[in-house]
């Protein structure tokens, strides 16, 4: 069973969220624009970018999930996905980051940011 970690008591979340790329395996963008396509893309936007787009944002959602493996899609492994779901002011774009950490790093993000 995964396990979400509360962030809520994270006062930058954008910092906490640049902390979790720089510690990263791995880190991916998509959006989602419905007029487009009802299924998530890849995006031009790179993970700065759309992170500036919180300070704007009308819709906000983070997220720390320590992953259990699921053998046929995860190599039965355990990590951390760290991401965000933020929408513009506009409603019309929705934007997606995905990071990806070893699990031997959950430790630090537990200590640092008091996660529960």
């Amino acid at each position: 069973m995964d396990i979400f970690y509360n962030l809520n008591h994270i006062k930058d979340k954008r910092s906490f969220l640049e902390d979790c790329i720089s510690h990263s395996y791995d880190v991916k963008c998509d959006e989602l624009d419905c007029s487009k396509s009802m299924a998530r893309i890849m995006t031009d936007k790179t993970s700065k970018e759309i992170l500036d787009i919180t300070k704007n944002a009308g819709f906000i959602h983070w997220s720390f999930i320590m992953r259990k493996p699921i053998a046929f899609l995860d190599e039965g492994k355990t990590y951390i996905e760290a991401g965000l779901r933020v929408s513009e002011y506009s409603g019309s774009v929705d934007y997606f980051i995905w990071i990806y950490i070893n699990i031997e790093k959950l430790d630090y993000f537990v200590e640092k940011y008091k996660i529960k």
